[in-house]
């Protein structure tokens, strides 16, 4: 089907605040695809402030589903809005919103069998709301589904025992009924695991980043920055330790970490251990919520990154973070038995270390090396996944 007669409906019914990824996210992939349909329309949350979306190009349509994982956004909660009724039975109040929301999608935007809906980073209601929507369509009038799988918001539900299981049920249901399906996932790992449900293939598809490829400093100590870290499940609580082995073994202070703070309302219940943070010499800790301008600065300023991210909870999951540092020409150091460790892995985007320890070591041979030399590695790393993520995308898109 030729560009001009398809449009593409990029769906972020989690996209709800501006701080962290999720309106530079949506903005890369309706930036990635316009020259391969006519019409690219980004859609996400009516939480999301209206100059935000504006500013972006974003449709505000989605309700908010997911208050209980998204503490710090004030909306009124979806148990208190009015629904259309009560003219079919689902299993929750927040899945009967969402098929009503992707009905309006429908109706708004008048969807047909040439029209491309794509989840670039799926949660669970906002697809099972299409889902069900998509069951009172013929399926020859229905759009073609593109999903990607990144192991966050899949499970975002407290009504199922394993939501992403329901989910991967109901995909299996749907496309049983006629609904055409192109599924992939952020990871080789969470592919693979994907496509063993499904029993159909699941490409792999990182960050429609293109690189932003910024030079290193020459002079000066060197810098590590832990993006995004202000989580425990992002290796918050490890930090400590790995900054102080690192002091140790350099008390000139040549090497420097800057990261995150926990967020306000977490960071009370952790005032002891930020002070020790505080008190490391060569720590700078930045504020909770960084904008997309202070991050960008900060790796522009910085050499590498640390990302001691949870095994268990990273176990099939890539990282946004990893993805931005090899745009920027910033190597990673972290953990094995990740999805993202294949990922640094294949495309020598960095060190992948088994333990503490090793991290330690590890930041302190990335900082002996030539600048010069980790220049040159960061940019032929980042050329490989770049060039690869665009034919994996390729190929994805072809219909």
């Amino acid at each position: 089907m030729e560009a001009e007669e398809r449009r593409l409906f990029v769906c972020d019914p989690a996209c709800v605040q501006e701080i962290g990824h999720n309106v530079h996210a949506l903005r890369y992939f309706k930036e990635a695809f316009e020259n391969k349909f006519h019409c690219v329309i980004p859609i996400c949350c009516e939480v999301l402030p209206e100059q935000v979306a504006q500013r972006e190009g974003f449709q505000r349509l989605y309700r908010f589903y997911y208050s209980a994982y998204f503490s710090n956004v004030e909306a009124k909660s979806e148990q208190d809005r009015e629904s259309d009724g009560n003219s079919f039975l689902l299993s929750d109040f927040q899945e009967q919103v969402a098929t009503e929301d992707a009905k309006k999608i429908f109706q708004r935007y008048q969807i047909t069998s040439s029209d491309v809906i794509l989840f670039p980073h799926l949660d669970f209601y906002g697809v099972i709301g299409l889902l069900n929507a998509l069951d009172g369509m013929p399926p020859k009038q229905r759009p073609t589904v593109f999903l990607r799988f990144i192991g966050v918001m899949e499970n975002a539900t407290p009504q199922y025992f394993s939501p992403v299981n329901e989910l991967l049920f109901r995909i299996i249901v749907s496309a049983q009924r006629g609904t055409r399906f192109r599924v992939s996932a952020e990871t080789p790992r969470y592919a693979d695991a994907v496509a063993h449900v499904l029993q159909m293939p699941v490409a792999v598809t990182g960050y429609p980043l293109e690189p932003q490829l910024a030079p290193l400093p020459n002079d000066g100590p060197f810098f590590f920055y832990c993006p995004g870290s202000a989580r425990a499940d992002k290796g918050f609580f490890e930090l400590r330790e790995i900054f102080q082995e690192v002091r140790r073994r350099d008390p000139e202070c040549n090497i420097r970490f800057i990261t995150q703070n926990l967020p306000h309302r977490e960071a009370k219940h952790h005032l002891n251990y930020i002070a020790q943070l505080y008190a490391i010499p060569g720590v700078s800790i930045q504020d909770g919520s960084v904008s997309a301008e202070e991050m960008k600065r900060t790796y522009q300023m910085t050499h590498a990154v640390i990302l001691p991210y949870a095994t268990d909870i990273y176990e099939y999951r890539g990282s946004a973070v990893l993805m931005e540092a090899a745009a920027y020409g910033r190597p990673a150091i972290t953990y094995d038995g990740t999805g993202l460790a294949e990922v640094v892995r294949y495309f020598n985007l960095g060190s992948v270390v088994g333990a503490r320890t090793d991290m330690v070591y590890a930041a302190i041979d990335l900082a002996r090396r030539s600048r010069n030399d980790i220049e040159i590695s960061a940019r032929q790393a980042a050329f490989r996944f770049h060039t690869d993520n665009l034919r994996s995308y390729d190929a994805w898109f072809d219909i």
